[in-house]
């Protein structure tokens, strides 16, 4: 289920980046339920989700840019209706950064995207509940989960550190990946739960 994938993925990076170990304890399990009840409420109440009709589309390219990050091969993906966060899911790092240094960006300094999402490419790459794999059939799928299992997890949409000449990511089928546990400043996700 991509919300129990989601669940774990915000386990492991919010106890990441308070220096704790990953480890499930009732104090995380509370947490992951509180979690799950904010989304489920979120969802109900329609605050600050968006829904994203489901429909086809081309999955990566037959031209990929980056070989070794698996963009290819061109395929047709179906998905059902899913909602999704507006915006991205902020830390508290950033948090401390906005406290001491007063800065801020506003999240809406750039256009929303077709459905009203915003930062879609290039503020932050996105982790997805997806396992990382290189080879990919040309078969029309419905609802793709990715591999099972695996030792890296998907992330899409380039950050703020992506240049062309070291990083050409700002693509819709540029992709790369990292270990479950990673933190970084251009690491987030969004919140992502199937329609009723």
């Amino acid at each position: 289920c991509q919300l129990a994938a989601w669940l774990v993925i915000k386990c492991c990076t919010c106890l990441l980046i308070n220096e704790k170990p990953c480890a499930v304890s009732m104090q995380t399990s509370i947490e992951i339920f509180q979690s799950f009840i904010s989304i489920i409420f979120r969802v109900v109440f329609s605050l600050q989700m968006v829904a994203i009709p489901g429909g086809a589309f081309t999955m990566g390219t037959d031209e990929p840019e980056i070989q070794q990050d698996g963009e290819w091969p061109a395929r047709r993906v179906h998905v059902n209706n899913f909602y999704m966060d507006q915006y991205e899911v902020s830390n508290e790092e950033f948090e401390r950064f906005v406290n001491s240094t007063g800065y801020v960006t506003e999240v809406t300094a750039f256009p929303p995207n077709g459905y009203g999402l915003y930062n879609i490419v290039g503020n932050a790459w996105e982790w997805t509940s997806d396992w990382w794999a290189v080879h990919h059939s040309t078969d029309e799928v419905h609802n793709p989960k990715g591999p099972s299992s695996g030792t890296d997890r998907v992330k899409k949409g380039g950050s703020y550190m992506c240049h062309k000449s070291h990083c050409y990511r700002y693509r819709c089928a540029a992709r790369s990946q990292n270990t479950p546990d990673s933190s970084a400043s251009n690491l987030g996700f969004r919140c992502a739960a199937d329609a009723f």
